[in-house]
């Protein structure tokens, strides 16, 4: 649930699609969603968010971990998908921010 506020679906939202309270439950879960994806997509990627904590730039985790610099800008713009990348990327970027794998996935 702490996810789905920090996307901005807040009660004060969901009150206000009120007028949907006669439609069919699916055309709120569809606005709700679009909510959702919208704010998470303006969201900071967990990877972005280690990586200036730590003080580094792009380029520096990639000479660092051995990831290509690519591969961390998509990571970081959400067009790869960081959960579904190979263990030993993750494991990489991990040991060098110094975090564990988990701090990174979304």
């Amino acid at each position: 649930f702490e996810d789905i506020v920090k996307d901005g679906l807040t009660l004060s939202t969901v009150m206000s699609m009120y007028i949907l309270h006669e439609a069919d439950e699916n055309k709120f879960v569809e606005a709700a969603n679009e909510i959702l994806s919208r704010n998470k997509a303006r969201r900071k990627t967990r990877l972005y968010e280690i990586r200036k904590a730590r003080g580094f730039t792009q380029q520096q985790l990639s000479d660092a971990s051995g990831v290509t610099l690519r591969m961390i800008q998509l990571y970081e713009q959400r067009q790869n998908d960081i959960s579904k990348a190979q263990v030993n990327v993750v494991i990489s970027l991990a040991n060098a921010l110094g975090c564990r794998v988990e701090d990174l996935l979304e």
